[in-house]
């Protein structure tokens, strides 16, 4: 029934909070490695220690996000992610080169890189005797390996030029000569080269970049250029090496970045991740095949600019020759539904029915890729759904553009053969699904939940949207899972895309840099929000409590535990002992940050969930001396004006601008946990509750929680 196109496979500041927190106060949404590959083997704690954390995948698919930059630095980008994370879990990458991903790499590094792969694959090469020829200018023990078995030659004066930068067809020659130690380089037919610059190719290096193209393990650049002289970055080193690897052990065919499963109570999650190349671009996906029998695909086409017009990213198959079709007209403000027939729908969301088989398509969305987990949306470059009639069925085609190499197209697919994946026939079903079109605010992308940049975020601009770990389209889909199928299906899909976002400290970062943080503490990009990252925690403490199993219990398991020694670190005593948690942290960070009322009482409300799901009175009892803190400073929350302080400063001042009803609703939810933990309230939360209603109803302020 369905079938991903594979045409030659490769073997916080305050006016964000303005902005995003409001998405926390509506009871209906709102309409996603940090791809972030950190090594544990190495790594040093910068600001307070924390039990060894092994290496995980921060932003999804390549849990990922397109030249995700913190600082520029240490992020790979969107296509490497995933394998430079598989190539790391080889041992094939020399830790050195676990950064800087996007500098070139020179002509040492390529050895050592060389070296490492050589010596994974075939273990005895380790004892190669090195030859007794050292270069003037190196002394490397990776050179002298790599010279040893003729992989690498010197330059004419006796220099081998370790420093300089390894150009591509240098690059191709190495590869080749490295296959060929192992036994497995095969000869090629000249004349053969796809390439439009084959002619720049110097004739020493035209056989070996003949060979690593049909490999599979070299291709070309955009618009069909080898471009033989340029220079290579150290993540395409790593991923060509990474191509050697799989080549020499067999590995042929799709290369699959990771196969998972996840446990619930009803049954397992089947996870599968795939890398294709196509015509115009290479396409990510991430398989769901969910424990009811539906299957989730989210994909992303990276375009590579070689091509032209649209690429063919995920074809589907109906089992009849009858059926609907529904999608939001968001120009007439109307749904349509009509017969299923063939044509051209441009919708962002589009449901099918027909026979035993229920579709549900976000369709391609473009977007422009900027650093620092960044999209720029390209509305006008949006893909399209495309249906063909066939004698017995239809064909159901997605369709993206090909643009430059710098976009990308992000996609997803549901599909059941149980039943309909909304119920349409629920009360106020169309008015509701009507916000999860993906046309407001709220974007979710391949690799998470994406919402319009303030201008104080770095980088922002018009159409920018920066990736926020707390994806309250999640917490709307959780909300709506027992009655639409689809809701249960991509609330599962989505909790995996953010779990992924984990970092090896254990929180959940925020990509964009933010001028206000830098400013006024020192925070760069990659920074930890306490507010969101409880937000984002208390989804999956609902998403547990729903699916149970060992749905992503270590991942809570993991937050708790960062959480327990950032707060030892990061807090400031009160009178009687309670603490008031600083809101922001980076591990370059210098400067302690203030604490938000809203941040510290939602803190409150998750530790004391965790506490409860994970049977750990650590966590209730750190609960405890943060509600503490609040009962110690009590009415000097209270402005004049009945209106509340927004924050407690490392200064000992209160004082900014509450939010109009966000910190009454936490006030609400932490007095009616209490109640239901304790059998009684807190007089101190009442006393703040009353004086923020008495503001609220004197300025006409509406929506909160009652």
């Amino acid at each position: 029934m369905f079938e991903l196109c594979r045409p030659n496979k490769i073997t916080s500041d305050e006016s964000r909070n303005n902005r995003s927190i409001m998405n926390l106060e509506l009871e209906v949404p709102v309409s996603k490695q940090y791809s972030y590959i950190r090594t544990t083997k190495s790594a040093k704690k910068k600001t307070f220690s924390m039990r060894h954390i092994p290496l995980v995948l921060l932003l999804a698919m390549l849990f990922s996000s397109i030249n995700c930059l913190a600082t520029g630095a240490d992020v790979p980008s969107y296509w490497a992610a995933d394998e430079i994370v598989r190539a790391n879990e080889l041992d094939i990458v020399p830790q050195t080169l676990l950064s800087h991903y996007q500098d070139a790499i020179n002509r040492e590094e390529f050895a050592q890189l060389t070296k490492q792969t050589l010596c994974v694959i075939d273990p005895a090469l380790s004892d190669t005797t090195l030859d007794s020829q050292y270069f003037s200018d190196t002394d490397s023990d990776a050179v002298m390996f790599c010279a040893t078995l003729g992989i690498v030659n010197g330059y004419g004066d006796g220099t081998f030029q370790p420093s300089l930068k390894i150009k591509r067809q240098e690059a191709a020659k190495m590869l080749y000569m490295a296959a060929y130690t192992l036994g497995k380089a095969t000869t090629c037919q000249d004349g053969l080269h796809v390439f439009a610059d084959s002619e720049d190719i110097s004739t020493w290096a035209y056989l070996y970049v003949q060979w690593v193209y049909e490999a599979g393990i070299m291709q070309g650049i955009s618009d069909n250029q080898f471009d033989p002289f340029g220079t290579y970055t150290r993540e395409q080193a790593v991923l060509t090496m990474l191509c050697l690897y799989d080549y020499t052990m067999g590995n042929t065919g799709q290369k699959i970045a990771s196969d998972r499963t996840i446990t619930c109570s009803n049954g397992d999650i089947r996870i599968h991740n795939a890398i294709d190349s196509l015509s115009g671009g290479t396409l990510f996906t991430r398989n769901y095949e969910i424990f009811n029998g539906d299957w989730v695909t989210m994909g992303s086409y990276v375009s590579n600019g070689a091509a032209s017009g649209t690429t063919l990213v995920a074809r589907f198959l109906t089992d009849s020759d009858w059926g609907q079709i529904k999608y939001y007209d968001r120009t007439n403000e109307k749904w349509v539904i009509t017969e299923l027939k063939a044509g051209t729908y441009n919708a962002s969301m589009i449901c099918v029915m027909s026979g035993s088989v229920n579709y549900f398509f976000y369709t391609p969305r473009a977007w422009k890729i900027h650093t620092n987990c960044t999209l720029e949306e390209m509305s006008n470059h949006n893909g399209y759904l495309n249906i063909r009639q066939g004698a017995d069925s239809f064909t159901i085609e997605l369709y993206a553009y090909n643009l430059g190499s710098d976009l990308r197209s992000d996609f997803t697919c549901v599909s059941s053969r149980k039943e309909s994946l909304i119920d349409w026939t629920h009360p106020n079903a169309e008015n509701l699904w009507k916000t999860y079109t993906l046309e407001g605010d709220g974007k979710w992308c391949y690799d998470g939940y994406y919402f319009p940049a303030p201008e104080s975020y770095i980088p922002s601009g018009p159409n920018y949207y920066y990736r926020l770990p707390a994806a309250y389209l999640l917490r709307s889909f959780l909300a709506v899972q027992s009655v639409h199928r689809v809701a249960l299906d991509l609330s599962l899909c989505m909790m995996d895309t953010l779990a992924q976002q984990q970092n090896s400290e254990g929180f959940f970062p925020t990509m964009s840099g933010s001028t206000w943080l830098w400013d006024d503490y020192g925070i760069r990009a990659g920074f930890y929000d306490t507010r969101f990252n409880s937000d984002l925690v208390e989804m999956f403490i609902n998403g547990y409590s729903k699916y149970g199993g060992d749905l992503y219990f270590e991942t809570l398991q993991k937050y708790s535990d960062f959480y327990i020694e950032y707060a030892n670190e990061h807090h400031r005593t009160t009178a009687k002992g309670g603490w008031f948690v600083d809101d922001y942290y980076h591990p370059t960070g210098n400067r302690r940050t203030h604490t938000s009322l809203n941040h510290q009482l939602q803190e409150i409300i998750v530790l004391y969930k965790l506490s409860d799901m994970l049977s750990r009175s650590d966590l209730s009892a750190l609960a405890d001396k943060l509600l503490l803190a609040i009962e110690d400073s009590g009415a000097d929350w209270i402005r004049k004006d009945k209106n509340l302080h927004y924050s407690y400063s490392a200064d000992g001042t209160y004082g900014g601008t509450d939010y109009p009803y966000l910190t009454y609703n936490d006030l609400y939810n932490l007095q009616k946990l209490l109640a239901a933990r304790t059998g009684k309230t807190n007089d101190t939360l009442t006393m703040l509750m009353k004086y923020k209603k008495a503001w609220m109803d004197t300025n006409g302020v509406t929506g909160y929680l009652k």
